[in-house]
């Protein structure tokens, strides 16, 4: 007699069916099934068929045969279960972190049952990546020697740190206290691998250790802490190259704070419906993130490294390892074999997709155009036939963000030339580039710059949209 999942059984569930790491359920549970159940839930739901072992790594599991452990439940609510997980704690790696313990418990309870019960009925993803698949880039050098030099010194490489590993660290520390102005202030000074601030106001004093530093630097730095076992906090202030110095974070307003926890920052939820905080782990580093002690997470690799635009690299490895080319090549992607709208959903993944239909963009909000794949899906050179133009196009991942404009304009000249259609060539402004004009630079704030993507012919002072 089958009988429902509880919350507590989904909290001993989570190391037998996310041992392989989250969004994905199976292999994990196939092992656990009676071969019947496998073979039809398999056949039903797409997942594959072979076995794959199990690690049960909590006390509450230990010693006990996985199929003994979950026998009895229904699988339907299994399913939904591990859904709910897989849509809310993106690439955690469940069974290698402490959730299971007393404390964790009584923490994550209440999210668990407050998300569950939109998501249960959402479908299924199933990912076979399991943690120990992915092999960092240091392995991807032995190779790729010149592409990891290249890659290592890109904005995506060093897109996330800890604070005191980051290459502008130094900058970090400003020469004086910084104030707000109702009265809050701010000092700060580096301490171990983190940022320590301390902020004083009339209503107290708080001090934290500020462990995360988002963001390369060519623009900005944005400082994250773990404020507590529930709740991450991004910085009132972040670090601004264009100036260099600290100033109020994107996004944050500067209204009159009720007391010194109030003056840190917005804060982040660890465990929500909408996990913001951990989809900003998850695009800012590479393979699964981790629990670690506290339940603050804890990424794989951090910075976007080989691995997170071609896929977990043990099995490219191992085949390399065994003289098996074709199941090398085969075993890992390669986005640059994407056509040009499929290329813009997977950059868009981190850097917003193009704009599904119905969606509405506010156009004249100049805070959009960082949302380079929602631009360029608009411009003509893209939607003329929808494969046209491509982030690669411009962009090499495995290089630093190129600023020569003589090789950015051959890329428009590739078409824009009068051999060959489109004829029309821009003669307004010779002597400049192609994308001075045409992908006009929009500054949101006075210390950000970004380039409008949506690439047109654009009225003098209007940069937001071409005409």
């Amino acid at each position: 007699m089958r009988r429902n999942i509880q919350i507590r059984d989904l909290l001993t569930l989570c190391p037998v069916f996310l041992s392989n790491g989250i969004i994905q359920l199976c292999p994990a549970y196939l092992a656990c099934t009676t071969e019947h159940a496998g073979r039809v839930l398999a056949h039903s739901r797409g997942f594959p068929t072979a076995p794959h072992a199990v690690s049960a790594t909590t006390s509450e599991t230990a010693g006990r045969e996985p199929l003994g452990l979950i026998r009895d439940y229904d699988w339907r609510e299994v399913l939904g279960a591990c859904r709910l997980l897989g849509s809310t704690m993106p690439l955690l790696d469940v069974a290698r972190s402490p959730m299971l313990s007393t404390q964790a418990t009584r923490r994550l309870l209440p999210w668990l049952v407050t998300s569950a019960f939109p998501l249960l009925a959402q479908p299924l993803q199933v990912f076979d990546h399991a943690p120990d698949s992915f092999v960092g880039a240091g392995t991807c050098e032995a190779c790729h020697a010149a592409q990891f030099a290249s890659q290592s010194a890109s904005g995506h490489a060093l897109s996330l740190a800890r604070v005191a590993d980051h290459r502008l660290a130094p900058l970090f520390v400003p020469p004086g206290p910084l104030t707000r102005p109702n009265g809050a202030s701010y000092s700060y000074r580096a301490e171990g691998d983190g940022l320590r601030v301390e902020i004083a106001t009339g209503a107290g004093r708080l001090g934290l250790q500020l462990e995360w530093a988002f963001g390369a630097g060519e623009q900005a730095v944005t400082f994250v802490g773990r404020f507590d076992e529930e709740r991450y906090v991004e910085h009132h202030f972040s670090y601004f190259a264009a100036d260099d110095s600290l100033a109020t974070t994107p996004g944050h307003r500067n209204d009159p704070v009720r007391g010194p926890e109030d003056a840190l920052g917005v804060y982040y939820p660890t465990f929500a419906s909408n996990p913001a905080i951990m989809r900003c782990f998850q695009c800012h580093s590479t393979g699964p993130l981790a629990l670690g002690e506290g339940l603050s997470l804890r990424p794989h690799e951090v910075g976007v490294r080989c691995e997170a635009c071609h896929g977990p690299g043990r099995g490219h490895v191992e085949a390399v390892a065994a003289g098996d080319l074709a199941g090398a090549r085969g075993s890992v992607g390669n986005p640059g074999r994407l056509r040009g709208g499929e290329l813009l959903d997977f950059c868009g993944a981190c850097h917003r997709p193009p704009a599904s239909s119905g969606t509405v963009i506010d156009w004249s909000d100049p805070w959009n155009v960082r949302h380079q794949p929602v631009y360029l899906s608009r411009s003509a050179c893209v939607q003329s036939d929808g494969e046209a133009l491509s982030c690669m196009g411009c962009h090499d991942p495995h290089q630093p963000l190129s600023r020569e404009v003589a090789r950015d304009d051959r890329n428009c000249l590739d078409c824009h030339s009068t051999r060959r259609p489109p004829a029309t060539v821009c003669r307004a402004a010779s002597d400049q580039s192609c994308s001075s004009c045409h992908m006009p630079p929009v500054r949101p704030q006075s210390n950000l710059r970004f380039a409008n993507h949506w690439i047109g012919i654009y009225d003098r002072d209007r940069p937001l949209r071409p005409r």
